[in-house]
């Protein structure tokens, strides 16, 4: 099965098969869907967020809805499944959600200084989330009863793309508008290296596969980066 949201207000859920495919259910939401649905472990639940600031939960197989917690404004961003007990996701109303699986209700929120349209990126017990307000934040997830800031660093534009963990958690790549890759370390949040892509902006998420980095830009290239160590 595939799940895949759309403009139309529906959420699909698709048998693929090798000659043809076939849509065994879907759903009517209230607003459109931009933002990936993500799929439990045991693959029994799917979730979904969607434009007009809702979450939902439905069963994967039937699309039955089990539950929907209404947030305050758009949510852009793909929901982070942590620990298979909680969904973490970020809000234009410039809150980070952390939500029980199980119910949908609120655990806690975490607060920036501008509307979030970067997903989250798990590592650990850490997540890594952008922001319209310019700041990169690592969160700590230690504690269950809320997020704690570990550190927050600051960018010269705003991040739209998603960070992504590597080198064993040693390391975090995120983009911004400005052009600009930067390379944090994730213990510190210090800065150790960044380099100017294009000056179009970076609105995309990096990837790194083994020693390369790979992201898009909206001068219409791939761009892809050696690592040196």
């Amino acid at each position: 099965m595939i799940y895949l949201g759309a403009h139309d207000q529906f959420i699909h859920g698709i048998h693929l098969q090798e000659i043809s495919s076939k849509c065994i259910w879907k759903y009517k939401l209230e607003s459109s869907c931009a933002s990936s649905p993500q799929l439990s472990a045991d693959n029994c639940r799917l979730y979904v967020a969607s434009l007009g600031g809702d979450v939902f939960a439905f069963q994967s197989d039937d699309g039955k809805l089990l539950w929907k917690q209404p947030l305050d404004k758009a949510i852009f961003s793909t929901i982070a499944i942590w620990n298979e007990k909680f969904l973490l996701v970020g809000c234009v109303d410039q809150t980070l959600y952390c939500l029980d699986s199980r119910n949908g209700q609120k655990k806690w929120t975490f607060s920036t200084h501008g509307p979030i349209f970067s997903s989250p990126c798990l590592f650990n017990n850490t997540v890594y989330i952008g922001c319209h307000d310019r700041y990169l934040y690592a969160i700590d997830l230690s504690t269950e009863q809320k997020g704690i800031l570990k550190w927050k660093c600051l960018f010269s534009s705003m991040i739209y793309g998603s960070p992504f963990v590597y080198d064993n958690g040693r390391m975090v790549i995120v983009g911004s508008t400005d052009g600009c890759l930067r390379i944090l370390n994730t213990q510190s949040g210090e800065i150790v290296c960044e380099t100017k892509v294009d000056g179009n902006g970076l609105f995309s998420s990096p990837v790194v596969y083994l020693n390369f980095i790979l992201v898009g830009s909206r001068d219409d290239y791939l761009y892809c980066y050696k690592l040196l160590s």
